[in-house]
């Protein structure tokens, strides 16, 4: 799991907190850091605008472009295929040493000069974002004409990778990650407030009908986009390329940027999202009706038109029915599925799964309106995509365990008093809902999205986990053991000595072969 801090910063304040006590404090809870990185822009790199890109005379591959970077205009050639006029930029200015060790001067190409240079992401030890230069946004801040680039957080940011154990699949999402740091800080997470609907918003329900046969497994959460093509902003498609996109599953698609915005919220999140084209489940402008079929395996399926499967939740879908370009009218789902359910099914009957199941398997976010709204709101932001209003749902009963915690058993397990009103407030850090806590017992409800909480035992590592195991007193082990006169110590002691014998007159070494056949060895006495 790889996260950054500004990108973390979304979610909680670490305005008084290093990126060094945030790995300290990760290491301290159980999320083991793996890897720590920090990006930094080269001094002497500024936002430049292209006010005038035209061929250079003499050479095919080569522009002359005329660059704003605030303190004047400067003459730059520029050989890369992307550049063009009214483009944010970074420029190198002259004296600047690139981290290659280059040092910027000017310098004459093809007869013409040339003050600076305008950089690709690598050039100024970012990681790779296209084949030419940057082209900057606003998603990363004000672009002020030569402002340091250096001076914008969400490039100069700091990644930390996690070793996350298979059981603690709340934590596969930024916002998992900021939930757990804000109950060790004992701080709060930032509110989210999603974007609303407009009130001349087509209803969902005009375009999408669900029927279910009796499905109470699962949850599901149905909404309708209507998007044409837009380009990603610099800061998610920047977000995209640190936490290594390809990596977890998902391979670059530059024509179909939606598909990365989704996998964006997913990861920021942890709830599961996925799209299907509306064609898949109606015929022209008809309806389209998704149906939630159980099968014989004990998964749920979801049916298209034509009664054919087009995907099985928390385990694959068909990738045929995935939006094209060409798909105006999209649907978007939002899922969830108990990881220990959906692990037994795929194990059991050996089925095909996608790269959402590793999330799915390990536990995903159960609050599936949280990451549909977070979608909902990039989209808005950055784009032109057109959400019609409202969403169908489908909804399990699902109750939150009860557990309740002994203070003798807790101080026993721990070998550590710890006061009541300390467990309190790290269980209700940790979103335990606390129902009563009286006569040395606290009854508390475990949230929703921690799957791994069964027992008392669990609930104890929790609290040891939030004081830090280096805290607790150690103290003196006090080893006894009785004498043991049994006919299996006897044998061992028998055995131990004719070894000793053995060793001493120089038998030292025992060679047996194994591949004796079977009736050889039985007439030897060796069954």
């Amino acid at each position: 799991m790889i996260i950054t801090r500004t990108w973390l910063e979304e979610w909680m304040s670490l305005s008084n907190i290093t990126t060094s006590e945030i790995e300290k404090k990760l290491n301290s809870i159980g999320l083991e850091v793996d890897a720590r990185k920090e990006y930094k822009i080269p001094n002497g790199v500024v936002v430049g605008k292209v006010l005038e890109c035209i061929k250079h005379p003499e050479a095919d591959k080569l522009n002359i472009c005329q660059v704003n970077v605030g303190t004047g205009i400067r003459k730059i050639i520029c050989g890369a295929k992307n550049i063009a006029k009214d483009q944010f930029v970074p420029v190198a200015m002259i004296g600047t040493i690139m981290p290659d060790g280059l040092k910027i001067k000017p310098i004459k190409l093809r007869g013409i000069d040339s003050e600076g240079m305008i950089c690709s992401s690598t050039e100024i030890n970012l990681p790779k974002l296209n084949d030419g230069i940057l082209v900057l946004d606003d998603s990363i801040g004000c672009l002020e004409l030569g402002k340091p680039l250096n001076e914008y957080k969400v490039l100069n940011d700091d990644v930390i990778e996690i070793e996350l154990t298979a059981n603690r699949g709340d934590c596969l999402s930024i916002y998992g990650i900021a939930r757990d740091l804000c109950a060790s800080f004992d701080t709060s997470l930032n509110d989210f407030l999603p974007l609303e609907d407009s009130d001349s918003s087509i209803g969902v329900g005009r375009i999408l009908q669900i029927t279910n046969d009796s499905v109470d497994s699962v949850d599901v959460q149905y909404r309708v986009i209507r998007c044409d093509r837009f380009e990603i902003p610099l800061k998610i498609s920047y977000r995209l390329a640190l936490i290594d996109k390809e990596r977890n599953g998902i391979v670059d698609d530059t024509n179909n940027n939606i598909e990365s915005i989704l996998f964006y919220a997913t990861y920021a999140t942890g709830v599961v999202l996925k799209r299907y084209s509306k064609n898949y489940f109606s015929n022209d402008e008809t309806k389209a009706r998704i149906h939630l079929k159980n099968d014989e395996n004990g998964v749920v399926n979801i049916i298209g038109k034509g009664s054919k499967k087009v995907a099985t939740i928390g385990i694959n879908q068909d990738e045929n029915s995935k939006p094209t370009n060409e798909d105006l009218i999209q649907i978007v789902e939002a899922s969830y599925i108990h990881p220990d359910r959906v692990s037994r099914i795929v194990y059991e009957q050996k089925l095909t799964t996608d790269h959402h199941f590793y999330r799915t398997s390990r536990g995903s976010e159960p609050n599936l309106s949280f990451g549909m709204d977070y979608f909902h709101s990039l989209l808005k932001q950055y784009s032109g995509v057109k959400f019609y209003a409202g969403c169908n749902e489908l909804s399990a009963v699902r109750k939150r365990i009860s557990i309740n915690l002994n203070l003798d058993f807790l101080t026993s397990f721990i070998g550590y008093k710890v006061e009541a009103t300390k467990i309190v407030k790290i269980l209700r850090n940790l979103q335990f809902g606390i129902i009563s806590s009286s006569d040395n017992v606290i009854v508390l409800k475990v949230p929703l999205f921690r799957e791994d909480i069964l027992r008392k035992q669990d609930v104890a590592e929790e609290i040891i986990r939030m004081i830090g195991i280096d805290n607790i007193p150690s103290k003196k082990l006090i080893f006894a053991e009785n004498e043991h006169n049994s006919i299996t110590s006897k044998i061992c002691k028998t055995k131990r000595k004719l070894r000793t014998s053995s060793i001493v007159n120089g038998f030292d070494e025992s060679v047996h072969f194994v591949f004796t056949e079977e009736k050889k060895a039985n007439e030897l006495g060796f069954k």
